[in-house]
């Protein structure tokens, strides 16, 4: 299995100008492609070899940086990425903010991880930045415009591994309500002997307002799709009553769970910093604040890698029809099909005539 996951991470770029280019998302297409945008992001080499590609013409050159925070916008989207335990100034680390069209969709997404069978979990922004390549890359995959990507890289000596963690950003149109968040993570044991590791793709949505306070979460397909709805009045478009996550894995999940969001005694998030939250418990509906989680337990061996992708897409909700409204519906479509009178078909004289 990792053999087959290497094969995949060391792939050669594509050219992702025109695959990546969703200024026109709309909800007709939500989630549409997920898949293939997942096998394209596991296509990327690291992020210090982007340059090679930028010579090739095939996608703007990266900024390497120490930066901690990092700023990623698309389309009509902007997330801000926290990278480090010890910065300054934000609410939380990891993903602190997602922005579609205006409206915040995030409280927080982050990684957290546990190495062997017991004790808490840890988010990977206590990690040490990578010593080995740049720690941060940040780069255009649309060709042109504001950085709609970035690739973080960390160390830890002491367990011996390193994590490559790549966010990829994909607005839709302005007004749209549509977007999309593809997150990936590369594991690679550095050691002489194998790693028994945990690691958790963890994410606190808020889609109703306020503060997600009735949103609605479920998993399906063991965890490997979960879908998050919460109503929400502030949209700019008025068409729209709400909006819709769905998260969608590259691989299934050995765990996962949807449950309680915050911080607070009992969420999710404070469940996985305890260790009690390992494993996740496949508890597969929550509603309220809602948070969910997927998690992958593998033993990685000597210079292989754990790998795996969740790619989350954004869109708007439409109001459910009226009973009135959907009666009129259903009356205007018994009338299309009832049959035709023959005296209701076109006078063919007057098709002659018309046409003459």
């Amino acid at each position: 299995m990792n053999t087959a996951k290497n094969s995949i991470v060391n792939a050669s770029p594509v050219n992702r100008i025109n695959q990546n280019n969703h200024s026109g998302l709309c909800p007709a297409t939500k989630g549409e492609g997920v898949m293939r945008k997942l096998t394209n992001m596991l296509k990327l080499k690291n992020a210090v070899l982007a340059t090679a590609a930028a010579a090739a013409g095939l996608i703007a050159t990266p900024q390497h940086s120490n930066a901690a925070i990092v700023t990623l916008q698309n389309g009509n989207s902007i997330v801000k990425l926290s990278t480090l335990s010890t910065d300054a100034g934000v609410p939380t680390n990891g993903v602190y903010q997602w922005s579609v069209d205006g409206t915040s969709v995030a409280a927080q997404q982050q990684f957290y991880y546990r190495v062997g069978n017991t004790g808490p979990g840890t988010e990977i922004s206590s990690l040490t930045p990578s010593q080995i390549v740049p720690p941060v890359v940040t780069l255009s995959t649309t060709g042109s415009g504001p950085a709609n990507y970035a690739s973080v890289s960390y160390q830890n000596q002491a367990g011996g591994f390193t994590i490559n963690a790549r966010y990829e950003l994909l607005g839709g149109a302005t007004g749209s309500d549509s977007s999309e968040l593809i997150e990936q993570m590369i594991v690679t044991n550095v050691t002489t002997s194998t790693i028994q590791f945990h690691m958790v793709d963890y994410s606190d949505l808020n889609l109703s307002s306020p503060s997600g306070a009735s949103d609605l979460g479920a998993a399906t397909a063991m965890g490997s799709t979960i879908t998050q709805t919460g109503p929400n009045s502030t949209l700019v478009n008025p068409a729209y009553s709400g909006l819709e996550a769905v998260a969608t894995t590259s691989m299934t999940p050995d765990e996962y769970e949807v449950g309680g969001g915050g911080t607070g005694a009992g969420s999710l998030q404070s469940q996985l910093l305890s260790g009690a939250g390992f494993p996740l418990n496949d508890n597969a509906s929550s509603s309220g604040d809602v948070a969910f989680a997927q998690e992958y337990d593998q033993t990685i061996g000597v210079g292989s890698s754990l790998v795996f992708s969740v790619a989350e897409v954004i869109s708007p909700t439409v109001p459910e029809p009226s009973s009135s409204s959907a009666a009129m519906l259903a009356a205007g479509s018994l009338f299309m099909m009832r049959p035709r009178r023959r005296d209701e078909d076109p006078d063919p004289r007057m098709v002659e005539v018309a046409g003459a």
